[in-house]
C-alpha cells in the first residue's frame, strides 16, 4: 500500500473529530438539527484549519438518510460511495473562467439521483474572475432548492461584495498550540512513534496555526528519523534557532558577562542565523519572562510544563523593570537594524546594553554641597617658641568628615598637646571649623531659596521695569521722524532708483500716494502694476523701519481713471478672409486688379 501523508490520512471525518472550530461546528450541528440550513455559505481563514474538511463533513451529513440522527450518532463518517456523484468540489485557481462557472451553472439545473442534495464546493473562490463572479450571481441568490454551495477563501477581502452578501459567513481561527499538540500526540501513538513533548511544542509553533502544516513537518521529521523523534532532530531538521541559546544569553545577562554573551552570538551567527533573528528570540524570551512574573498571566506562556518552569525560575531572578528596560533596548535595535551599516556591531552593542542593566539605578540628585575642609596647618597662627616640630600639622582627610562626632574624633587623635601660648588659638580655631561644619546643613539648605529670591524680581523692581521701558519707547517716538506723504515720496523715490529692472522700475513710478492716519493707499493703472507691488515687500518693510511705524498697512487698487495718459490695450480682433482681403486691397489697389486679370475668387 502506497503512503498517504498524514493529513490526508487523519483528515477529520465528523464534526466531533475537527480541531479547534467548535464555534463553527456547533452552529452547522444546530442548523442542521432545527432544520435552518441556508443555501450558500462562505467558509473564509488561514490555511490549513479546516474549511474543506468542514464543507465535506457537512456535504456529507446532510444527505444522510436522516441527517437528525446522524448528528447525533456520527453515523455519517464512513458515508463515501453513496454520496460520490451528489458533491462537486471546483478548484477556482485553475478555473477561473466564465466558461467553467457556466459548466457548474448547467450542473444545478439537474437534480441529485441519490440523496437529498447537491453540494458544490469551491475552493479558493476568490480566485474567480469579475466576469466568472458577476455570471454565478443569480445562481447563487436563488438556487434550487436541493443546491447549496460552499465557498472557501483564504483572502474574503477579494470577493465582490455582491457575492458576499448572498452567503452566510463563517470564520475559522488559528488552531492553538495545544490543540495541534494534541492532535500529533494522537497520531504518533497511531503509528506507534514515540515523540518528545518539546519537540511537538517546536512543530506547533513553527506551523503558525495550521494543523495541516503541523502534521506535514511531522511527517518529515518522522521520515527523517529511524528511531525516536526528539528535540534535538527537530531542531536540526528544520534549522531552528534554539531557545537554549537565549536562556544560556540571559543567563550571562544576569552574570554581567559580557564576554559570555558576545561568544554566545558569535556561535549564533556561525550557525547560519541572522542578527535581527536572534535579537527578535531574545525579545520575545524576555516577553515570556516578564509573563513569568504575574501568576494571573501564565497561562499566556503557551510552552510545556517544564518549560515553563524554567521560565518562572528565571523570570524570578530579575526585576521587571529590568526587564521592560531590556525589551526598550531590543526593540530600538529591532526598529534600527536594517539601516545599520554594521550590524553585527549594531546587535553587539545591544547585548552590552542589556549586560549592565542592572547597574543603572536613580540616584537622587544632591541638594547639599560638600566643603573641603581646611588645610589647619595654614590657619593655625604662629607663636613665639613655637617650631615645626613642636607643632605638627593638623590635616583631616574631607571623605572622613561624615558628622560632627567623626571630626572631633579624628583631630582629638591626630593634634598633639601644645604648649599653653599655643592653646587659646589652637582651640579658636578648631571651634571655627566645628562651627563651620555645622552650618553647613543649614547654608546648604538655604541656597536654593536665597538663589530663587534673588532671581525673583520684587514689585518695586517690576515697577523700575515697566517704567524703563515706557521710557525707551517715548525716546524711540520722539527719535523717529514724522510720518508724512512727502516723506514716503523722497523714500519711495530713493528706492526706486535702486531698482535695477526697467520693467519693474517704469511700472513703480505710475503711482498715486496718499496717507490715512496709517494706512498708506497706492492707486496703480493696471494688475500688472499691483502684482509687481505685491512682489515688492521690503518697500513697506523700509516704510516701516524707517518711520518706526510697525503698524502702518499698504491698500493697492486699480484705478484706470485716475491714469487718463495710460492707453488701455484694446483685445485684438481676429479677422475672416474676407476682412484680410479688404484690409490688404486698401494697403494696395493692384491685388484688386490682379485678382481680376485673373478671374480668381476670395473664399467665403
Amino acid at each position: 500500500m502506497s503512503f498517504v501523508v498524514s493529513a490526508r490520512k487523519y483528515r477529520p471525518q465528523k464534526f466531533e473529530d475537527v480541531y479547534g472550530q467548535s464555534h463553527i461546528t456547533d452552529t452547522l450541528k444546530t442548523a442542521i438539527l432545527s432544520d435552518k440550513l441556508a443555501h450558500a455559505f462562505l467558509f473564509t481563514g488561514p490555511r490549513g484549519v479546516g474549511k474543506t474538511t468542514c464543507a465535506r463533513i457537512l456535504a456529507k451529513v446532510i444527505n444522510a438518510p436522516d441527517p437528525k440522527s446522524a448528528v447525533k450518532d456520527g453515523s455519517y463518517a464512513d458515508m463515501q460511495i453513496d454520496i460520490a456523484l451528489n458533491i462537486f468540489e471546483l478548484d477556482a485557481a485553475s478555473n477561473n473562467s466564465v466558461d467553467n462557472i457556466r459548466n457548474l451553472v448547467d450542473q444545478v439545473r439537474i437534480p441529485p439521483q441519490v440523496g437529498t442534495y447537491k453540494v458544490f464546493i469551491i475552493d479558493e473562490v476568490h480566485m474567480l474572475s469579475s466576469a466568472a463572479f458577476n455570471a454565478f450571481l443569480k445562481t447563487l441568490e436563488e438556487p434550487p432548492p436541493y443546491a447549496i454551495f460552499i465557498l472557501a477563501t483564504t483572502e474574503k477581502h477579494k470577493i465582490i461584495p455582491t457575492i458576499l452578501s448572498r452567503c452566510q459567513i463563517f470564520d475559522f481561527k488559528r488552531i492553538q498550540i495545544s490543540e495541534m499538540i494534541t492532535q500529533m500526540d494522537k497520531i504518533a501513538k497511531d503509528e506507534k512513534i514515540k515523540v518528545e513533548e518539546d519537540a511537538l511544542h517546536l512543530i506547533a509553533e513553527k506551523a503558525d496555526g495550521a494543523m495541516r502544516d503541523a502534521l506535514s513537518i511531522f511527517d518529515r521529521i518522522v521520515n527523517s528519523n529511524d528511531k525516536d523523534v526528539t528535540r534535538q532532530d527537530v531542531v536540526d531538521q528544520l534549522n531552528l534557532l534554539d531557545y537554549e541559546y537565549f536562556f544560556k544569553t540571559t543567563d550571562a545577562i544576569l552574570k554581567e558577562d559580557d564576554a559570555e554573551t558576545l561568544l554566545t552570538f558569535d556561535e549564533v551567527l556561525k550557525n547560519g542565523f541572522e542578527g535581527d533573528h536572534f535579537i527578535n528570540g531574545l525579545g520575545e524570551h524576555l516577553r515570556n519572562l516578564l509573563i513569568c512574573k504575574d501568576q494571573l498571566t501564565h497561562k499566556l506562556l503557551q510552552v510545556s510544563e517544564k518549560l515553563k518552569e524554567r521560565y518562572i525560575n528565571q523570570a524570578n531572578l530579575f526585576k521587571s523593570s529590568n526587564i521592560l528596560s531590556g525589551l526598550d533596548i531590543i526593540n530600538k535595535a529591532d526598529l534600527s537594524y536594517p539601516r545599520a551599516k554594521n550590524q553585527r556591531l549594531h546587535i553587539e552593542i545591544a547585548l552590552l546594553k542589556l549586560c549592565y542593566l542592572g547597574r543603572i539605578k536613580n540616584v537622587p540628585p544632591t541638594t547639599t554641597t560638600e566643603k573641603k575642609s581646611p588645610d589647619l596647618k595654614k590657619d593655625l597662627p604662629a607663636t613665639k617658641g613655637s617650631t615645626q616640630t613642636s607643632n605638627p600639622p593638623i590635616t583631616v582627610k574631607p571623605d572622613l568628615i561624615e558628622s560632627k562626632k567623626e571630626e572631633e574624633t579624628i583631630i582629638n587623635a591626630e593634634v598633639q598637646t601644645p604648649k599653653k601660648t599655643d592653646t587659646d588659638s589652637t582651640t579658636a580655631v578648631l571651634k571655627k571649623e566645628n562651627n563651620t561644619s555645622t552650618s553647613n546643613e543649614e547654608t546648604s539648605s538655604r541656597a536654593v531659596d536665597n538663589t530663587t529670591m534673588q532671581n525673583t524680581p520684587t514689585l518695586g523692581n517690576i515697577d523700575s521695569i515697566l517704567s524703563k521701558i515706557s521710557e525707551a519707547s517715548k525716546i524711540e517716538k520722539e527719535a523717529a521722524p514724522e510720518l508724512t506723504i512727502e516723506g514716503i515720496e523722497k523714500l519711495y523715490a530713493k528706492y526706486l532708483s535702486k531698482v535695477t529692472s526697467p520693467s519693474i522700475a517704469n511700472a513703480m513710478s505710475k503711482t498715486v500716494k496718499s496717507l490715512d492716519n496709517q494706512i498708506l493707499a497706492i492707486k496703480v493703472p493696471n494688475q500688472l502694476s499691483k502684482d509687481i507691488f505685491l512682489q515688492e515687500t521690503q518697500l513697506i518693510n523700509l516704510i516701516r523701519k524707517e518711520f518706526k511705524v510697525p503698524e502702518l498697512e499698504l491698500k493697492l487698487t486699480i484705478d484706470k481713471s485716475v491714469f487718463p495718459d495710460i492707453e488701455v490695450e484694446k483685445p485684438k480682433k481676429f479677422l475672416s478672409d474676407k476682412e484680410k482681403y479688404e484690409v490688404l486691397a486698401k494697403a494696395n489697389p493692384l491685388l484688386k486688379d490682379m485678382i481680376d486679370r485673373f478671374n480668381l475668387k476670395i473664399d467665403s
